[in-house]
């Protein structure tokens, strides 16, 4: 898991303390999708990603066998991922897409 999220060689045995942002996010998405939960809740998981680990998290998320509710400005991820978008305007949900 750690691989695919671009931490390779001694970066797996960095304290927290030094990791960047984006490794403390790479982290953080890998002990959620490591723990025994069937649904995640994601509140832009793309930002602070590269290019790279944006790349390994959709993958991850695809294969998840889960429940998963994102919100993302990334059209990427959610055209990738999802498979049903919801707007919420004026107070009300509506699903506006169903994505294969």
């Amino acid at each position: 898991m750690l691989a695919r999220l671009h931490f390779f060689r001694d970066d797996v045995y960095k304290q927290a303390h030094v990791l960047s942002g984006g490794e403390r996010v790479k982290v953080a998405l890998a002990k959620v999708l490591l723990s025994d939960i069937n649904t995640l809740i994601l509140d832009e998981p793309t930002n602070y990603l590269d290019i790279h680990a944006t790349d390994a998290l959709e993958s991850l998320l695809k294969e998840y066998e889960g429940t998963v509710i994102f919100v993302s400005h990334d059209r990427r991820l959610v055209e990738n991922v999802a498979t049903k978008v919801c707007v919420i305007e004026n107070k009300k949900m509506n699903i506006v897409a169903f994505l294969s």
